[in-house]
């Protein structure tokens, strides 16, 4: 476990885990509260926000997907999800833009899924 000075916290080591989540940025951003992050953490993965894409993208509803994938978008940030956040950034340019590449849609399903993994483990740990 490393230790984050600012908030003198002890992080899980899960192999993997960098690139998906930054526990020492998501923590920061409230102040170091593990029972605040762990809550939000587990709201954003109960909600499944990815079936209603999946709905949206194969009725090829890319208004209402746009809006599902900024409302992703903006939550991966404040959580710090940062694999997932980045994929939602692109597939966001490309909806907004009225297509979407087959890749950039199948990377953000398999980011989601990973991030949700990611974070039903630190459920555990935190």
């Amino acid at each position: 476990m490393s230790i984050n000075p600012e908030t003198n916290a002890d992080f899980p080591e899960i192999p993997g885990l960098d690139g998906y989540i930054d526990l020492e940025e998501g923590l920061g951003r409230i102040r170091g509260n593990r029972k605040v992050y762990k809550s939000l953490l587990q709201s954003f993965a109960n909600k499944n926000n990815m079936e209603s894409l999946k709905e949206q993208v194969a009725a090829n509803n890319l208004e209402e997907a746009a809006k599902t994938v900024h409302s992703i978008k903006g939550v991966s940030a404040n959580l710090s999800l940062s694999a997932l956040n980045k994929s939602m950034v692109e597939l966001e340019a490309q909806i907004k833009a009225g297509s979407y590449n087959e890749k950039t849609y199948r990377d953000s399903l398999d980011h989601y899924d990973k991030t949700i993994s990611f974070i039903s483990m630190l459920m555990q740990q935190l």
